[in-house]
């Protein structure tokens, strides 16, 4: 009968009062468009001639609508305003009148100058969004086919009928170009695990719909990702990714063996052996050679590996050193080893995968009392 050990080492307010009083109460709204109306957003709004002041003042910037507004600023008077638009005067300068209440309106029409790249945008339809086409030479508008041209800014659809206040939108399933792919970032922290390099391609999409594209979704693969470079793992796009995990393949664990979740498998090593039975021995003979394999039942190899044993007991005593023992087969039982009561080292490791054989033989004392005897062999084994 054997016994195993398994030894494991891996303030200050202010307040502050101030009465103001406000002359005017009034507002000031101006509008700049093209000849058509339609809108130009971006504008800057100055006065260049103002009443008591001959300085340039500004007055407030064109959103969306191409309009802008400004209240309690300008006091009554009459001023000429003018619009700015990218680095250049857009329209002519124009009269604004602001009453005795501080209100006042004018529009800024370009009766001139071209739409910008020959285009521009005017919600004024059921195709609202579309962009009209300008023909400079008659000068008119034309209507607008968004297939292969400038005018391409509603998805999935072409504008071939109608009017320039009313076209007619269709839609067009081989404008797929109008859809944008679904931007698929790679990073630590795509999911919740942090451990892991999450990836994908972007991700393609259809006209599936007037004016509607699909919305497919990133497909994301995931790889442990250490923060080590030199390793080359894990390779993105040609990239060394890093992340925060203990391990990104086996060898970064002492136990050689890197976890589907990216942490290291614990080390262990354990040992397992069958029992030995020399049978019956005559006094003053030898036994037949024993064999007891050594098993390594964790995960990473001894690093040590000891074994002692005690005297037999049984009917009568023998001491531990009538057995010995060999890692060769076929020694003679002289060239062998005694066994003592002391930890002696094995003189070699034991791997997972790569059992240990170990080899006994005993010689009975003559004049040793007949009957059973036991003894008790312990492997200690360290990783």
């Amino acid at each position: 009968m054997k016994k195993t050990n398994l030894i494991f080492i891996s303030s200050i307010v202010l307040f502050s009062l101030i009465s103001v009083s406000l002359a005017q109460a009034g507002c000031v709204v101006i509008k700049v468009q093209y000849q058509d109306s339609c809108p130009r957003s971006g504008a800057d709004v100055k006065t260049i001639v103002a009443p008591n002041n001959p300085q340039v003042r500004y007055i407030c910037t064109t959103g969306e609508d191409g309009q802008c507004s400004r209240c309690d600023y300008l006091e009554q008077g009459d001023y000429q305003i003018r619009a700015w638009y990218s680095g250049s005067q857009f329209g002519p300068n124009t009269y604004l009148g602001v009453n005795g209440s501080g209100d006042g309106n004018a529009t800024i029409p370009n009766q001139n100058s071209p739409y910008p790249n020959g285009t521009e945008v005017c919600g004024d339809s059921e195709c609202d969004g579309f962009q009209y086409c300008y023909n400079h030479t008659t000068p008119a508008y034309i209507e607008c086919n968004s297939t292969n041209t400038d005018c391409d800014t509603k998805k999935c659809c072409n504008c071939t009928g109608g009017t320039k206040v009313q076209p007619t939108e269709n839609y067009d399933p081989t404008q797929n170009s109008d859809c944008p792919a679904t931007s698929c970032p790679d990073d630590c922290n795509i999911d919740a695990n942090l451990f892991t390099w999450d990836y994908a391609n972007d991700k393609p999409n259809y006209c599936s719909a007037l004016d509607t594209c699909t919305n497919n979704q990133c497909d994301y693969g995931h790889n442990c990702a250490d923060d080590k470079t030199a390793d080359d793992i894990f390779l993105w796009d040609g990239i060394v990714r890093t992340c925060t995990a203990p391990c990104d393949q086996d060898s970064d664990c002492l136990s050689n063996i890197c976890k589907p979740d990216c942490t290291c498998e614990p080390k262990t090593c354990g040992l397992s052996a069958g029992d030995i039975n020399f049978g019956s021995v005559k006094t003053g003979e030898i036994s037949l050679e024993k064999t007891v394999t050594l098993t390594n039942t964790g995960n990473s190899p001894t690093t040590s590996l000891t074994i002692k044993g005690i005297d037999w007991s049984g009917v009568g005593t023998m001491s531990v050193g009538q057995t010995h023992w060999f890692l060769t087969s076929g020694q003679p039982y002289s060239s062998m080893t005694p066994l003592t009561t002391s930890d002696v080292p094995l003189g070699q490791q034991v791997s997972p995968g790569s059992p240990l054989p170990v080899y006994f033989k005993l010689q009975i004392p003559g004049g040793q009392t007949q009957g059973s005897y036991s003894q008790t062999i312990t492997f200690t084994a360290s990783c």
